[in-house]
């Protein structure tokens, strides 16, 4: 046989494909993925449950489940109680309560401010998962009052502002409604998940959360 035939040719084995690059690189792929299902899974599993398996002796819950879920946008805002300005995306990791009215809060608002306090409060050892939020959707001064009744340790509700156009692109209510009649729910992971109905039962609202806290030990 010729020396210079092509079968006769020696293969370079640097110039091919380390198969053990390869697998590892399929590997690293595989755990990345399986990590990402394992820290979904808590959520995942306490969604089965509540929406599907329905612990409650098959009863829907009170709250309309909001679908497909809304993340928190990345650029919405928010400016807290020092003025300082935060995306919020950074109260991921627990449960939000979100209600949305102006500065000038009448009646309706201090009910839902009442409501999202009284929430939080009746979870006794799980409050600490639940953040109250107050969306203020001007720069208007707040009643110190307010201040004093739900701004305090026990209740929590935190007085943050945002804009107004933000917050309506984010929340849906139904064809005619307004978003300042209902109560909003965000899950620890950052889905807006849950629309209260207006003028809210407050039983009914706690014992949503109570099932939900207890079903889905995240946050």
């Amino acid at each position: 046989m010729h020396p210079h035939d092509p079968a006769n040719r020696h293969v370079d084995a640097s110039a091919l494909p380390d198969p053990r690059i390869d697998a590892r690189t399929r590997s690293g792929r595989l755990k990345m993925v399986l990590l990402l299902l394992f820290c979904a899974s808590p959520v995942i599993a306490s969604y089965f449950t509540y929406y599907v398996i329905r612990p409650a002796g098959g009863k829907t819950n009170y709250g309309v489940l909001v679908q497909p879920q809304r993340p928190i946008p990345e650029a919405l805002r928010v400016v807290d109680e020092q003025g300082a300005s935060q995306p919020l995306t950074a109260f991921k990791g627990k449960w939000l309560l979100i209600t949305v009215h102006g500065s000038a809060c009448d009646t309706a608002c201090t009910e839902q401010l009442f409501l999202a306090r009284q929430t939080r409060v009746s979870q006794g050892a799980e409050r600490e998962r639940v953040v109250p939020m107050w969306m203020i959707t001007d720069d208007g001064p707040i009643d110190p009052r307010l201040t004093a009744a739900y701004n305090d340790e026990q209740g929590a509700v935190r007085f943050l502002r945002a804009s107004a156009p933000a917050l309506a692109d984010w929340l849906p209510v139904e064809a005619g409604g307004d978003v300042r009649d209902h109560l909003f729910l965000v899950d620890p992971i950052g889905n807006l998940m849950m629309r209260f109905p207006a003028k809210a039962d407050p039983a009914k609202v706690r014992s949503e959360m109570i099932k939900l806290l207890k079903y889905n030990r995240v946050g």
